[in-house]
């Protein structure tokens, strides 16, 4: 059985040697609104500091898709206050000897499991830093269960974080579990670059691993674009916005988080051309 500690001995955010209520925490999960999971982690939160600010970044992640969590952890970061503290469960290995990481950079922490879920900050961060969680630390929560590390483990450490407690949880530096669906492979020679589909959106635009800063002076008038394969099947029109498509024809371009995508306008690319999560991609450029 679970074992809480004293509320009051983590309650708050240290400054210097003080402690403030009320930190920033964004939760992501695959856990969807159904079961109440995500609700019962939010409970857990609240009940470590009633004063925190509890923000679903999403509960929708496909199950397991942790290519696409971490595609939204990435596009997320930037945009909350530093000091924010993400709580990222999307975690098919739980109860598994799978390690939790927390992750610090440009002020901002994500705690996480070691799965990969953490491969594009990684990537387009070079000064992350990655440290095992000191899952023995006195102020967690003993006696977790196997199958609901989110709220018995996650959600306690990501509420100590809040707190300014960053430094006590770090355990060792860690190499993180890198996903090579992130790798991109530059065949330079040829004038190709290979990646895969690392998320799908809910309106089917397919989103790749090959960022605008992959390509030296870049695709987005255009002029250096030639074709985009998956599989069979090619798209050889590169726009700047979607409305600039013609209706039903599928097209490439640098999304929001300037990753180079599939889209059709108002359709579906994913159902349109039959493309899943993991799908390899080649761009042709000149």
């Amino acid at each position: 059985m679970l074992e809480l500690i004293e509320i009051s001995h983590f309650n708050g955010r240290r400054k210097g040697d003080s402690i403030m209520s009320g930190g920033i925490i964004t939760l992501l999960t695959d856990f969807g609104g159904r079961d109440g999971y995500a609700g019962i982690m939010k409970g857990m939160l609240l009940s470590c500091d009633p004063e925190l600010k509890v923000v679903d970044l999403t509960h929708e992640v496909e199950p397991f898709a942790v290519t696409s969590a971490a595609y939204i952890l990435y596009s997320a970061w930037d945009f909350f206050p530093e000091g924010t503290v993400f709580c990222v469960v999307v975690d098919p290995g739980v109860g598994s000897s799978r390690g939790i990481v927390l992750a610090s950079v440009k002020e901002r922490t994500v705690i996480a499991p070691d799965n990969g879920v953490i491969s594009l900050l990684h990537r387009m961060y070079p000064g992350l830093e990655v440290f095992s969680l000191k899952s023995n630390h006195p102020a967690l929560p003993k006696g977790a269960s196997a199958t609901f590390h989110g709220r018995d483990i996650f959600a306690p450490a990501a509420a100590l974080l809040a707190s300014g407690m960053g430094e006590e949880l770090k355990g060792e530096a860690v190499k993180p579990v890198i996903s090579e669906s992130f790798n991109i492979h530059d065949d330079s020679g040829r004038q190709i670059l290979h990646s895969r589909i690392i998320h799908i959106d809910r309106f089917g635009n397919s989103i790749s691993a090959i960022h605008s800063g992959d390509l030296k002076g870049g695709l987005k008038d255009g002029r250096s674009f030639v074709r985009l394969k998956i599989g069979s099947r090619v798209v050889t029109e590169m726009t700047r916005t979607y409305t600039e498509a013609e209706a039903g024809i599928p097209v490439c371009l640098f999304g929001s988080s300037n990753f180079l995508e599939m889209a059709v306008r108002q359709g579906s690319a994913a159902q349109l051309l039959g493309i899943s999560i993991g799908d390899e991609i080649s761009l042709y450029y000149r």
